[in-house]
This record gives structure tokens, sequence and C-alpha cells, in this order.
């Protein structure tokens, strides 16, 4: 059976989305709401939460 590369690609992109989703988890739970640093986060994790 022949590996199809941009499946790969997709995987790999989908498992960096759900790193930086935990990442950015803790900037949204000990920010005060409405923040730089919470708005930021809020848009990083808006921007991969495909990827679960």
């Amino acid at each position: 059976m022949e590996r199809i590369a941009y499946i790969d690609y997709l995987k790999a992109f989908g498992i960096i989305g759900v790193i930086i989703i935990h990442l950015t988890s803790r900037y949204l739970t000990n920010s005060p709401v409405g923040s730089s640093l919470w708005l930021q986060a809020s848009v990083l994790e808006s921007l991969v939460r495909f990827s679960i």
C-alpha cells in the first residue's frame, strides 16, 4: 500500500494545531477576559480549532 504524502502533512498540521490549543488554553484561563494576551490566545485558538 502506497503512502499518500498530503495525508501525512494534514496529520502533522493537525498535531501542531492540538499542541497550540493546549498552549493557548493556559492564557485563556489565567488572563483577564478582554486583555491583549487573552485576545491573541483566543484568535490563535480559533484558527487551529479545526484540528480537534
